[in-house]
């Protein structure tokens, strides 16, 4: 298995977005998708129990919001805890907000703010 860095990520992200002509949001879309279409296959909602998907910010937290987006459309349980490093505190130490995903989980194109954070 290759692990990327974070540059590189980003970098393949931005090669993929200009080569198929989409928006880092389609691209998040895919990726959620992608990883929702492999856990349907796997684990039934009644069979799961509650899903934890801790998400950061940028475009790994909005992979894990329309993730969590996509398993709750599909009836599972699912709790997102929000983290992001709090700029005032020299450790690094992460602030983190929580939500359970419910019935009027928002569209991915709500989230765009909470990636810029």
């Amino acid at each position: 298995m290759k692990i990327l860095t974070a540059a590189q990520t980003h970098q393949l992200d931005q090669a993929t977005m200009r080569a198929q002509g989409i928006t880092s949001v389609e691209l998040m879309e895919r990726a959620a998708g992608a990883l929702a279409g492999w856990f349907f296959g796997k684990f039934h909602p009644n069979e799961a129990g509650e899903i934890l998907l801790l998400c950061g910010p940028g475009n790994n937290g909005g992979d894990g919001l329309a993730l969590a987006r996509l398993l709750h459309a599909a009836g599972y349980a699912v709790r997102v805890p929000c983290c992001r490093p709090k700029s005032n505190r020299p450790t690094g130490r992460a602030t983190t907000t929580s939500c359970t995903v419910g019935a009027s989980m928002p569209s991915m194109a709500s989230f765009t703010s909470l990636m810029a954070l």
